[in-house]
């Protein structure tokens, strides 16, 4: 997905930026043999749902730290993917989050990406149940 708007982020986004949820969540589950699991994005977007969690308590400067440490446990998980070949839709991922999280600079800007984190979360859920069933 190259045509990321950091706009999207950083002031808001409008119907475009789901189109390209939906378009990433289509070529994370093209393959039914390296698609990106739903557990595994889940297990993502749940540790993202945490620290919003976090920060609508304590404030997002507080939690900083944490928003920051999103993208090394990510690329966590596309090292251990890398070894057994499973990691070309992880990776795919990985560039569209990197870019997202960079980013996020406040709290305006990390609710955002959370809504945005959401979008694809639930069309991936779509185009994966779909995908494996055929």
């Amino acid at each position: 997905m190259s045509t990321f708007d950091k706009k999207w982020i950083e002031e808001g986004f409008g119907q475009e930026a789901i189109k390209k949820m939906e378009e990433l969540a289509k070529q994370l589950t093209q393959d039914k043999k390296s698609a990106l699991s739903t557990s595994k994005l889940r297990k993502f977007f749940g540790e993202i749902k945490r620290i919003e969690l976090l920060i609508k308590a304590d404030g997002f400067e507080k939690h900083q730290m944490e928003v920051l440490m999103l993208g090394p446990k990510v690329a966590y998980d596309l090292g251990r993917d890398e070894k057994s070949g499973k990691s070309s839709t992880l990776e795919m991922y990985y560039e569209v989050f990197s870019k997202m999280l960079q980013s996020v600079t406040n709290e305006k800007s990390f609710k955002h990406f959370v809504l945005l984190q959401e979008a694809l979360v639930a069309y991936h859920k779509y185009y994966y149940s779909t995908a494996t069933s055929n």
